[in-house]
């Protein structure tokens, strides 16, 4: 079978299938129509090529529309073909999560200057008799021996502690090592949201860099017992008269979710993901309902045909914008920033950013449907192929809520797995997004009849 070809020059030519620019082109091809030379009627029930063939007219392409197919385009691929085909807008992704899920080694870390170990060591002994793990240098001689003590200072107060309690003085304003400890937590402290960094001073020397609106203990007024205290009921000691009050769960509401960035179980990157994906889906779920329905309130914009025909031709551009940055959200570079790499916490700003940022390609699938049916458009050829490109995305919306039914429905299972002594742990979800070819073929066919009827 031969196919024609619309050359820039306005011509036409037959050309074998596989280098022809396919349907679409035929489909946006405006007939140069003579009433002594063809009868709308017999071009209602014959193929465009062939009306072509045997009237050989001169077809001249619809302003400013171009098709091409390429690897960035991927639902737009074969746009026409047969409809046993699949328009898949990604590829599979595996959604790993980091390997083994690790806990903090440290529930606290303390930073001080020498001239303050008496106090502090009362402290750490207090803390030690109620079951919380310290990072006090003087139990880790053996360990610090021989160590580079920049990189290994920078890990346990970077990485391996939960909270790093500040001794502040004026003898550890003036020393170096706590100086350069305390530069360690604040760098951390700028991109961690929650509460990292406990000040207690010893005397009222202010701290270089250490906000004055910081909240922190009196040191004179509390005492040991009452830093202790503190510290305990911080960290949920075990041994603490306040336990621990995380259920083990995907949190569900902002308290829950306090609760565990405070604590930080073992897995709660994982669990801070799926409670900011059912958070966000949760509230969207008005906009969800309506796109069930096929509604949308009325924008007031009202298109002619070549308004709406570019509209049309414009929003394949905005489909492949969101499918684009869909990748960009699930790619393996994305996850490592968030959740860190194997054995190492994860950072809790960027796991929330990166499942907010899940859920605002969830809201533009919805948007992208609730757009096109908001608007007026006066030819109903085109009116039922924008109603037809409003359903495209019913796949990929129906693939984004099941997903995260499933990580939230695993994750619930992170803690007693951990608890039962499971070690490695990894969550790995797929997700692919398809275009109904079944919708393509319909739209290919409505734009065609559109077409002949002009």
């Amino acid at each position: 079978m031969a196919w024609w070809t619309v050359a820039s020059n306005g011509s036409a030519r037959r050309t074998p299938k596989a280098k022809c620019i396919h349907v679409l082109s035929a489909m946006t091809t405006r007939l140069w129509q003579r009433s002594n030379l063809i009868d709308r009627r017999r071009a209602q029930d014959t193929p465009l090529d062939e009306v072509l063939r045997r009237r050989q007219l001169t077809p001249r392409p619809l302003a400013g529309f171009t098709y091409r197919s390429s690897s960035k385009n991927r639902f737009q691929r074969n746009f026409g073909a047969k409809a046993s085909h699949r328009y898949r807008i990604c590829s599979k992704l595996d959604l790993r999560l980091g390997g083994a899920l690790t806990d903090y080694e440290y529930d606290v870390a303390v930073s001080f200057a020498g001239e303050d170990r008496e106090f502090v060591q009362n402290v750490v002994e207090g803390l030690k008799l109620n079951g919380v793990k310290v990072f006090y240098d003087q139990d880790e001689v053996a360990t610090l021996w021989g160590e580079n003590l920049v990189d290994f200072l920078e890990m346990i107060y970077s990485q391996k502690a939960r909270y790093a309690l500040l001794f502040t003085s004026r003898h550890y304003v003036d020393k170096k090592w706590p100086n350069y400890e305390r530069q360690i937590t604040q760098s951390r402290s700028l991109y961690q949201e929650s509460p990292y960094i406990l000040p207690i001073r010893i005397d009222d020397t202010p701290v270089p860099g250490l906000p004055p609106t910081i909240s922190y203990l009196d040191a004179k007024s509390v005492g040991i017992d009452g830093i202790v205290r503190a510290v305990l009921e911080k960290v949920g000691s075990p041994q603490s008269d306040s336990k621990p009050k995380f259920d083990g769960r995907v949190p569900r509401d902002s308290r829950s979710m306090n609760i565990l960035l405070t604590e930080r179980p073992g897995g709660w990157e994982y669990l801070l993901y799926g409670a900011v994906l059912r958070e966000r889906m949760d509230s969207l779920e008005g906009k969800y309902r309506d796109h069930l329905l096929e509604y949308a309130p009325r924008s007031g914009v009202h298109l002619e045909a070549d308004a709406a025909f570019q509209k049309l031709k414009n929003n394949f551009t905005t489909l492949t914008g969101i499918t684009d940055t869909f990748n960009r959200v699930l790619s393996p570079g994305a996850q490592e920033q968030a959740f860190g790499k194997p054995g190492e916490p994860g950072d809790p700003d960027r796991i929330i950013h990166l499942a907010e940022r899940f859920c605002s390609v969830y809201e533009e699938f919805l948007d992208f449907a609730a757009n096109l049916r908001s608007i007026d458009i006066e030819n109903d050829y085109l009116r039922h192929a924008a109603d037809i490109q409003a359903r495209w995305v019913n796949q990929p919306i129906e693939v984004m809520r099941k997903f995260v039914d499933d990580y939230v429905r695993i994750a619930d299972t992170i803690t007693d797995r951990l608890a039962s002594g499971e070690k490695g742990i990894e969550l790995t979800l797929q997700i692919t997004l398809d275009l109904d070819s079944s919708l393509t073929n319909e739209l290919t066919e409505t734009l065609r009849r559109y077409v002949r009827s002009r």
